[in-house]
């Protein structure tokens, strides 16, 4: 039986997700980019053999690019459209592997952080599914369209996360990354960058009024915006609960992890359950967020401390890590 049917690592499954999000653009390789070669080379070299396979392509498309520019000087009016259409075709194979490329150095950062992970965790995920057809198509539409840098790179970091983990970035999350403008994507991203994890989950918890109400720093929006204006901004797409109806609750006796960046706690529920309130993600801002690199903010730490701060320590033990 061939050798590439024995089980391969993490981080191989992983790059190998991401060589079949560009599959139909490999040429050079045609004679060995079928899964069992793919496997065995990924075996060997994982991430670095992929990212030259991809490069690889490219200076194939690139040299071909060449040689129809070439042509187009000579060429009539009916086989210049023929050549221009090849042209914009190569490019769009390009802006993919461009884009699978940048996935892959995302992948190895992931992977040094996921040497560090747990062995019951490593089990977990050498379990996954693969990546679905359906978030594939739609991946490659988008890889393939004229995006912006800032979009360009999301989708790499998008490629990255599902791959190592499949269904964490939803169909519709992908859908609204291809679609949102950029000012209302860095008002998601502030919001984000303002977060902190308490519990499982990404929010911005109730705290002082005032601290709410004051301009958020270092704001790619303008120095006057507050989080109130985000949010609103941010009212239409979906990513963000409804304030006055959505809370996080931990019983009476329940222990739970608090962290903005560096600032890290235990919070123990010792008498009283803890209902927190304030800007909390919906399931696709969770999606969205899975893939963004959240920033330090200073009103977002002093937001975080200003709440631990806040609890009753009669009753919740709270317990700096």
């Amino acid at each position: 039986m061939s050798n590439w049917l024995t089980p391969i690592s993490e981080t191989a499954k992983s790059t190998l997700n991401i060589i079949k999000s560009i599959g139909p653009l490999l040429i050079s390789q045609s004679n060995f980019a079928s899964e069992a070669y793919a496997r065995h080379l990924l075996r060997l070299a994982s991430v670095e053999a992929a990212k030259e396979l991809v490069n690889q392509e490219i200076d194939i498309y690139s040299k071909a690019k060449e040689q129809l520019i070439q042509r187009y000087i000579d060429a009539d009016q009916v086989e210049r459209i023929r050549i221009k259409r090849d042209l914009e075709d190569i490019e769009s194979n390009v802006r993919s592997l461009n884009i699978a490329a940048t996935a892959m150095n995302y992948l190895s950062l992931e992977q040094n952080s996921a040497e560090k992970v747990s062995d019951s965790q490593e089990t977990s995920s050498l379990d996954q599914k693969e990546i679905s057809p359906h978030w594939l198509d739609k991946f490659n539409e988008l890889s393939r369209s004229r995006n912006e840098d800032w979009r360009a790179n999301l989708l790499s970091c998008a490629l990255a996360v599902e791959s190592r983990r499949p269904g964490t970035v939803s169909p519709r999350a992908l859908w609204l990354l291809g679609t949102l403008e950029e000012p209302i994507f860095k008002a998601f991203a502030t919001i984000l960058d303002l977060s902190s994890f308490i519990g499982s989950g990404l929010m911005i918890p109730d705290s002082e009024v005032t601290l709410l109400q004051k301009p958020v720093p270092n704001c790619e929006l303008g120095d006057t915006v507050s989080i109130g204006r985000l949010v609103y901004l941010l009212s239409d797409i979906g990513v963000l609960a409804e304030s006055l109806t959505t809370q996080r609750s931990f019983p009476q006796g329940s222990k739970f992890s608090v962290k903005y960046h560096s600032f890290h706690y235990c919070i123990e529920c010792l008498s009283n359950p803890l209902t927190v309130e304030g800007v909390i993600l919906t399931p696709l801002g969770s999606s969205l967020a899975s893939f963004y690199s959240r920033n330090f903010n200073p009103l977002g730490a002093e937001i975080f401390q200003a709440w631990i701060n806040s609890l009753d320590r009669n009753h919740f033990l709270v317990t700096k890590l």
